[in-house]
């Protein structure tokens, strides 16, 4: 929480200097959070066996933690007034911002900042991993997940910094401030990671180490490599905007 607090007082002094460049703002909320489709943070409710002769385990997630360096709105170029009015740019929100979007077996609405913006029409919002430097779980890591499969322990975990870039599922639609005030949430979507973990429960969810904790990590701990990049992959798929709340 600390380190979210510093971040956003050098936050406030950034945008200030931008916002002074205009008069002509709107407040935009930029929140954060995970989900899945049910909002239950279980998959599967019970053991069984489907009609194909498939196990469908119990899988819960018990911590979802991300870290960002920066969060950027892109201005929609098409509608930029003209490319010498320094009005009407980018606006970014420097970090880091490291967010636990899990508490008590419930997803959590994280506030990001509420600040206030140039008005203008913005296309999508990118952000940039980044890892942590820390003395606890997250050290070294920028995404870290955490549950159970079956009643033991998994956890994946990415130390990725790449950008990515999303928008709204509507690809027409923008964020657009006008003198007005709006929220907007980046979700993070675990509905195909759950699908993944459930299929590889038939195929061979490794714990090759026998160290009780299933690894699903970039270095290949358990022999989980190939689950690893596609549950990073499709972290990335189900990310999101939303008009928040």
């Amino acid at each position: 929480m600390k380190q979210i607090t510093l971040a956003l007082v050098a936050l406030s002094l950034v945008l200030a200097s931008c916002s002074s460049k205009s008069s002509v703002n709107g407040t935009v909320a930029v929140k954060m959070a995970a989900s899945t489709a049910s909002g239950s943070t279980t998959s599967g409710g019970r053991m069984a066996t489907d009609p194909s002769g498939r196990t469908q385990g119990v899988i819960v997630l018990t911590s979802v933690k991300m870290n960002f360096r920066d969060i950027k709105f892109e201005v929609d170029e098409d509608h930029k007034k003209s490319k010498a009015d320094s009005t009407y740019e980018d606006i970014k929100l420097k970090g880091p911002f490291l967010f636990e979007l899990l508490s008590a077996n419930t997803f959590v609405l994280q506030t990001i900042s509420s600040i206030s913006v140039p008005n203008g029409n913005y296309k999508e919002i990118k952000f940039k991993f980044a890892k942590v430097v820390s003395n606890d779980a997250m050290n070294g890591k920028s995404i870290l997940i955490s549950g159970t499969v079956n009643g033991k322990a998994f956890e994946f975990w990415s130390n990725t910094q790449e950008s990515l870039e999303i928008d709204f599922s509507d690809k027409a639609k923008n964020v657009i401030v006008n003198n007005n005030d709006l929220a907007i949430t980046i979700k993070m979507g675990l509905d195909k990671m759950l699908v993944l973990l459930q299929n590889a429960i038939n195929s061979g969810l490794s714990d090759k180490d026998n160290d009780g904790k299933i690894e699903i990590d970039p270095l290949d701990s358990d022999g989980n490599l190939n689950l690893h990049g596609a549950i990073k992959s499709a972290l990335k798929e189900e990310s999101r905007l939303e008009d928040g709340k």
